[in-house]
């Protein structure tokens, strides 16, 4: 007689094998439940990413299309037939503008503009034709196109120090005429309502930033660091060693008074200088503008009277006049020491009449 041996199997051994098998299951669907979500991160993340771009490729629109938006108003731009439209809005800050652009994307796009090009001339010196030739000495450099009067260049000494550089190429050289380039009407009568509104005098020696400050006498301690725009009735003293740091800006706009703008040494002003005045100073005694020696101001310098300038300059200057002053002797025409470069790599304010095209400045907050 043959005996079968039988085999038992414990009873947890199944619910383990469940615990096990749905285990497994939680395992794939947290994978997959892990996948999606990424997806899901991955494309809320381009979908923002590309609205975030389309603010961006507005901007680029704006700054080569002045039809697209006009100053103090706000238009709506499709930038792909129908889908993806951008609203922009415009306004003025100063000599820049203030450019807001938005869409389904959480946050503005906010930055401030200028010009790219401060005018078609693009010069790096501009002198106004005042039947006298425009004289170099010492130092002096100008890098770039100059307009200068009719009567051409002279290189000659001062207090004993010869020009020491070489003389400016023929192709570099125009013919420029009594006048300055035209100036925007429009921008230039928002810069003098800016230099009416106010008649206090202020001084400032601490931190400011992106600020417009309107009054009538305007001083800047020594010291001080930070960006602004200046917008002055009478005159505007930048200390010795006093930085506006970019995009800052001085206009001086007094009218039938005699402005004044002084940098001195070792001070500095990045954006832009504009002094105008209805005076003419022919005899050379009442200066609009005068840079001290180791001064600089990267930008645009626009002066509508006589200047004295030392230090550097880089960008672009227009002035009616120049001389320089030493030892009771005026030398009318001259540049002495004074170092003229042009430079397109700031954006410029919008001032004078020229091409449209914008340039970005910063982001705003």
């Amino acid at each position: 007689m043959m005996i079968l041996e039988t085999h038992r199997l414990r009873g947890f051994a199944l619910p383990a094998v469940l615990v096990v098998s749905v285990l497994i299951l939680l395992l794939i669907l947290f994978a997959y439940s892990a996948v999606t979500m990424n997806m899901y991160r991955y494309d809320l993340y381009h979908e923002k990413k590309q609205l975030r771009e389309d603010l961006k490729s507005a901007l680029v629109l704006y700054c080569a299309d002045s039809t697209l938006c006009e100053v103090n108003d706000s238009s709506e731009m499709d930038l792909f037939a129908g889908h993806d439209k951008v609203k922009v809005s415009v306004e003025r800050c100063g000599l820049y503008e203030r450019v807001r652009l938005s869409n389904d994307y959480p946050d503005e796009y906010h930055v401030l503009v200028g010009r790219r090009n401060e005018s078609d001339s693009k010069a790096a010196f501009w002198l106004c034709d005042r039947n006298r030739a425009l004289s170099l000495a010492g130092d002096a450099r100008i890098e770039g196109l100059v307009y200068m009067p009719l009567n051409g260049i002279n290189y000659t000494e001062v207090n004993m120090r010869y020009y020491t550089g070489e003389p400016i190429q023929e192709e570099w050289l125009r013919i420029s005429s009594k006048d300055l380039p035209l100036v925007d009407s429009v921008q230039l009568e928002h810069a003098r309502t800016l230099c009416r509104r106010d008649e206090q005098k202020v001084e400032l020696s601490s931190l400011v930033r992106d600020t417009v400050i309107c009054g009538s006498v305007v001083r800047i301690r020594k010291g001080f660091r930070g960006n602004l725009q200046i917008f002055a009735s009478d005159s505007v003293i930048v200390e010795e060693g006093a930085m506006l740091e970019y995009p800052s800006g001085i206009y001086v706009d007094s009218g039938e008074r005699r402005p004044y703008v002084s940098l001195e040494k070792c001070s500095s002003v990045s954006g832009y200088v504009i002094v105008t005045s209805e005076n003419s100073d022919s005899q050379l005694r009442y200066p609009s503008y005068v840079q001290k020696s180791g001064a600089t101001v990267n930008g645009l310098l626009y002066v509508d009277g006589s200047c004295n300038i030392e230090g550097d300059i880089i960008g672009a200057a227009y002035v009616k006049d120049c001389y320089y002053y030493s030892n009771g002797n005026v030398y009318a025409g001259t540049l002495y020491d004074a170092r003229i470069f042009r430079s397109d790599y700031l954006a410029f304010p919008i001032f004078l009449e020229g091409p449209y095209e914008r340039k970005m400045i910063k982001k705003l907050h």
